[in-house]
């Protein structure tokens, strides 16, 4: 009989809850519990179904109240569901941490490949630039300097566990302007030798091994901090715009949830239309990929200019020439790219860069910050 009990005990708790069985709770008294069963018990009884319909019913009632009842069974229960739910949530905390390795490879693959489009002096047609690396390469190819990606990473770590102790803000970016503006400078000051490096990597040629980059460049130590001021101009103009488009969606929700609700309350018809309007906007403006359209069009020009300046460290580098001082201003780099190759050299990868922000789905659970 107790064999009997403990497996039905076991098949029960895999497909039932007896806390929803009976309408109570853990922190539920006995006579509760007592009083729900009977009330559930008659409430079956009294209610026209089919015969075996309901002797099923009973009995799940029946054996839910034989559980609870007893203290040894229900510390049985409550361990037992405790330890399912442990389990899942782990489960489920693996999956999400796999997906977010998946991501962040594929990000790192898609940023450093758009970066070598930017600085190829040329218009470049992605899938015959995938297809020279596969063929050379294969898939190593996309992620040259993935392997010194821990340094940064605990670098950024550091940084922001700074930030939380000596201004007690958030890991995530604070909120006020100054802070903000403190964390940002901050973090563009720690990762530029860093970023400059594996710029460095993956734009060099396929023939020319990582460490002998970082040989090189430690060799001439001024170019881990080459054109640093423009790259902190440029990497908080790209970071202004993108908070601008956030902001704007905001505005347009505020706005429709107002007109929203004065349209409930209000009987006259009056401000519909406006109303409408905002809803559209609303849908149109505060999804994922429009978001993601216009962050590009907004940044990607921005990018392709900061790009030149790891394409110049790697040229002087590899012809054994001195960095030239002073770097060449934003301004003039764009005026030249302008003049060569027109409009379409700063929106080279466009579709690619939207795919790999686009990536970013899971963005506010990241540790570090977009690399790009």
């Amino acid at each position: 009989m107790k064999k009997n009990l403990e497996i039905d005990f076991q098949e029960f708790i895999k497909n039932e809850d007896v806390y929803q069985i009976l309408h109570c709770t853990k922190n539920d008294t006995q006579t509760i519990i007592q009083k729900n069963y009977k009330r559930l018990r008659l409430k079956v009884k009294e209610k026209s179904m089919d015969p075996q319909q309901q002797e099923k019913e009973l009995k799940k009632l029946d054996f839910a109240y034989k559980i609870l009842s007893d203290e040894k069974l229900k510390n049985m229960y409550d361990l037992k569901c405790e330890s399912i739910k442990i389990k899942k949530k782990s489960f489920e905390d693996l999956k999400l941490k796999i997906l977010d390795l998946s991501l962040s490879l594929m990000r790192y693959a898609g940023s450093k490949l758009l970066l070598k489009i930017q600085t190829t002096n040329a218009i470049v047609s992605i899938p015959i630039l995938i297809k020279e690396i596969y063929k050379k390469k294969g898939i190593q190819g996309f992620y040259r300097g993935v392997s010194f990606f821990p340094a940064f990473t605990l670098t950024e770590i550091i940084r922001l566990c700074s930030v939380h102790a000596v201004f007690n803000t958030p890991i995530e970016a604070p909120q006020s302007p100054s802070l903000w503006f403190a964390h940002e400078c901050t973090r563009v000051i720690l990762q530029y030798p860093f970023l400059v490096a594996f710029d460095c990597i993956s734009i060099s040629p396929l023939d020319v091994k990582p460490r002998s980059v970082l040989k090189m460049m430690w060799g001439n130590k001024r170019s881990f901090y080459y054109g640093f001021i423009y790259y902190v101009f440029i990497s908080l103009s790209s970071k202004y715009l993108t908070m601008i488009i956030d902001q704007l969606g905001l505005k347009i929700r505020e706005s429709y949830t107002h007109h929203l609700n004065n349209s409930i309350t209000n009987t006259h018809k009056a401000g519909t239309t406006t109303t409408k309007i905002l809803k559209y906007l609303d849908l149109f403006y505060n999804n994922r990929f429009t978001m993601v359209f216009l962050d590009t069009l907004v940044c990607l020009p921005l990018l392709c200019i900061r790009s030149h300046y790891p394409s110049e460290i790697l040229e002087s580098l590899l012809s054994d020439q001195p960095l030239p001082v002073p770097t060449t201003s934003p301004f003039t780099i764009s005026k030249n790219i302008f003049s060569q190759f027109g409009l379409a050299k700063f929106y080279n990868g466009f579709i690619l860069s939207c795919i790999t922000k686009c990536l970013f789905v899971r963005e506010n659970t990241q540790v570090v910050q977009n690399i790009l």
